[in-house]
């Protein structure tokens, strides 16, 4: 097929990077971990940054730290969740010398000691720019089609079967406004694609406090560091 110079193909347009490919195995793996086949996921993720960093970035107001050092479990369960809270505790019983990692120039930050910090929240998209199909895009096309398809494991995400005949489904229905957005998408057979019908999904956020763990060591190659 001929393509118009510097307009890229679908598939090199949405699938261009090893990160973009990385970043949809880790949402359909995230998805059909806590979901089921009539709920949407939203992925967050919250980072610490330093003083610094955070006062550089677009997103800075002139406020107060978000986690203090007079106060930090209570700030951090407040601005993270209970179970960050309980993840870096975890982290400190095995290492005394753990220290969270500013997301952005990887300075050290203690706020049990005396280090105040910033905590930012991305969304997945946001981060990596990785939908398959743009938004505002109704019908997904052939290719995205059979990408969803092999992406989940050419099984229907509600009942698991595999080996026979399977749709892509709209999460949130065409009828009602949906779009062939990756995550708007999902693969059912017909039965269960009857059954879900046009019902509105429920919205399910999921907080992934990875940079508020032990950074991987050295020589590490993925996606998210």
């Amino acid at each position: 097929m001929l393509l118009v110079p510097g307009i890229p193909s679908e598939t090199e347009h949405y699938l261009d990077s090893w990160e973009k490919k990385e970043c949809v195995s880790y949402y359909v793996e995230q998805r059909l971990r806590v979901c089921n086949f009539r709920q949407r996921l939203d992925v967050h993720f919250p980072a610490p940054f330093c003083c610094d960093c955070a006062q550089s970035g677009s997103w800075y107001s002139p406020w107060l730290p978000d986690i203090s050092s007079s106060q930090w479990e209570e700030d951090l369960a407040w601005e993270a969740g209970l179970e960050t809270l309980k993840t870096v505790r975890r982290e400190r019983r095995k290492d005394p010398d753990f220290a969270l990692t500013c997301k952005r120039c990887s300075t050290p930050l203690r706020p049990w000691e005396s280090d105040d910090l910033y905590v930012v929240c991305r969304e997945l998209p946001e981060l990596y720019s990785a939908p398959l199909c743009p938004d505002g895009k109704v019908n997904a096309s052939k290719w995205v089609r059979r990408t969803i398809i092999n992406i989940y494991g050419r099984k229907c995400f509600n009942c698991r079967s595999a080996g026979i005949a399977l749709h892509v489904d709209h999460i949130f229905p065409r009828s009602k406004g949906g779009t062939a957005v990756f995550s708007n998408l999902q693969p059912l057979c017909e039965q269960c694609g009857q059954l879900k019908g046009d019902t509105e999904p429920e919205d399910i956020t999921l907080v992934d406090d990875m940079y508020f763990r032990r950074y991987p060591f050295d020589s590490y190659e993925g996606l998210f560091w």
